[in-house]
């Protein structure tokens, strides 16, 4: 408790044990009994003792509990889903900042709480979604390949699973959430980040392609993107990802190809690669068949 002078913990003027002397100041001995030196800390023992500390409230957690808050996420309704998820984000950040230690745990919850509530109204998934994909559209240009990697195989598996809602007309909830891969293409420095963009998207072809509707506008983006690439691995594969889907899924591009005529087109523009320039005009003049015949 604070004495009548305030001080919390001295002992008011007068008290036994510390005679304040008629001057105001502290004797030599009050110095003394006052100004200890600090006591140094064993540094060795001390991390000894913070890591028993740490494993023993570890051990103290109930890691089924833990599971129950971002299971249980579903029950939520809209405007706590999306704070939740905002807060959610916003620790895995400072989770992947750590120099030199960066840790995934919140990056894995994330994932999972994307998937507990895919099944919401689509408005309300807007929401999260458009907290969401800002978050893994940063988190793929981590300088941490093997996080930026994880990131972008995490799109792939949420939007593998999205792409089994069919989408409503008049909707574009697809094109938003295949957007992220857009962003990932344009920003990447990372040429492994680049390539695995596509094998997503490649993969989500072949395996979704009677879903996709308006995701054929974000994904011959991302291909428009590759046409632009310096790297001649990267526009290569981009542009016969772009072939085979002209040829092999023609009639599900639907309203969109006149983004799939630019998107070869980009690769004949092209100068840095004129073997890709030659096939594509090739491509350009078989589309313009199919086009001509449907």
């Amino acid at each position: 408790r604070a004495g009548a002078n305030g001080a919390a913990g001295l002992p008011p003027p007068g008290a036994p044990g510390l005679v304040s002397p008629p001057s105001g100041r502290l004797t030599a001995r009050q110095q003394s009994i006052l100004i200890q030196p600090a006591r140094v800390r064993n540094s060795s023992k001390d991390a000894e003792v913070e890591a028993v500390n740490s494993a023993t409230m570890v051990d103290s957690v109930d890691v089924v509990a833990i599971d129950r808050i971002f299971s249980g996420s579903a029950q939520l309704n809209a405007d706590a889903i999306v704070e939740f998820v905002t807060h959610l984000c916003a620790v895995s950040r400072e989770e992947l900042d750590a120099a030199g230690d960066p840790q995934v745990y919140s990056l894995q919850k994330i994932v999972e709480v994307a998937y507990y509530n895919m099944s919401r109204v689509r408005l309300v998934w807007a929401r999260i979604w458009e907290v969401l994909s800002e978050f893994f559209a940063e988190v793929g240009q981590h300088p941490n390949l093997s996080i930026a990697m994880y990131a972008v195989d995490s799109l792939r598996q949420l939007a593998t699973k999205f792409l089994e809602r069919e989408e409503l007309l008049n909707y574009q909830f697809q094109r938003e959430f295949l957007k992220p891969f857009q962003d990932l293409m344009g920003a990447a420095k990372s040429v492994e980040v680049r390539d695995l963009i596509l094998v997503c998207l490649g993969h989500m072809v072949q395996s979704r392609a009677r879903s996709i509707r308006s995701g054929w506008s974000s994904l011959f983006g991302v291909l428009s993107l590759a046409a632009a690439d310096p790297l001649s691995s990267v526009a290569k594969a981009g542009f016969d990802l772009a072939r085979d889907t002209v040829r092999e899924h023609f009639a599900l591009i639907g309203d969109h190809h006149a983004e799939g005529v630019s998107c070869i087109a980009g690769y004949l523009r092209q100068r840095p690669h004129v073997d890709i320039a030659l096939s594509a005009a090739h491509c350009l003049a078989d589309y313009a068949k199919l086009l001509h015949a449907a």
